[in-house]
């Protein structure tokens, strides 16, 4: 399992993660996808718990921001070694299961890269997006790149701010944005009603994606799909 050394903890992160990632990225593609699994997954942890997180240097609050991305993005590649174990042949295609668990993977390193490249606009320029792209035009090859998402309406009787845990239009804080190491998100109160569910092209989020294994036609020539509607998902969610 690749470590952090010592001299990595602070002063030379940037310089070590840069490092770390050109390995992992190596070693994937040499086919060590579980040991990539392993590792970016600790070094994940390694940086949303380390001391840089609560340091009280002067470029404190900078440094504690640099480890949340720098977290965020080795949990992506932890999600894209997944991917890229599952997908290394196209049996997957044929398994309805590891079909889905390719494309959870995809969504989850897809979400997170948005989240990075904000911060780290270089991470396009590797190979990362250019599979992920891949892949989506793969499964939209083979499984249609239409219609194929469930978009639910929903009622909540408040929104609220994830770094404050004031109402979301009265804080000072922008979702997506850091604030001394936390990401401000925006966090319902309580879902109050389901008003509908529309299928779309283009939802709020990838994973409630329409499988064709999962509708089927009842005796009274009705379809009947069975679709996730929500997802419980977090961006700092390193586990799921």
């Amino acid at each position: 399992m690749e470590k952090l050394s010592p001299e990595c903890s602070v002063n030379k992160m940037s310089h070590c993660a840069e490092k770390l990632l050109n390995h992992f990225l190596d070693c994937s593609a040499r086919g060590g996808f579980e040991e990539v699994e392993i590792a970016s997954l600790s070094i994940a942890h390694f940086l949303r718990g380390n001391s840089c997180n609560t340091s009280s240097a002067k470029n404190g609050e900078s440094l504690r921001n640099y480890c949340k991305v720098l977290s965020i993005l080795f949990a992506a590649i932890r999600d894209y070694s997944k991917l890229m174990r599952i997908t290394h042949d196209e049996s997957y295609l044929r398994n309805p299961r590891e079909t889905e668990k390719a494309w959870h993977s995809y969504c989850n390193c897809h979400d997170r890269l948005e989240f990075v490249k904000l911060h780290i606009p270089s991470v396009e320029e590797g190979p990362i997006i250019p599979e992920l792209n891949n892949f989506r035009r793969t499964i939209d090859s083979r499984f249609g790149a239409g219609h194929c998402y469930v978009s639910p309406e929903v009622t909540v009787s408040k929104l609220l701010c994830s770094v404050c845990n004031e109402r979301i239009d009265a804080c000072l804080h922008s979702p997506g944005q850091l604030y001394d190491g936390q990401i401000c998100q925006v966090l319902p109160d309580r879902i109050a009603d389901v008003r509908s569910a529309a299928i779309v092209d283009s939802p709020s989020d990838l994973r409630n994606r329409i499988w064709p294994w999962r509708s089927s036609v009842g005796e009274d020539n009705e379809i009947r799909i069975n679709f996730r509607l929500f997802t419980e998902w977090d961006i700092e969610d390193f586990d799921y």
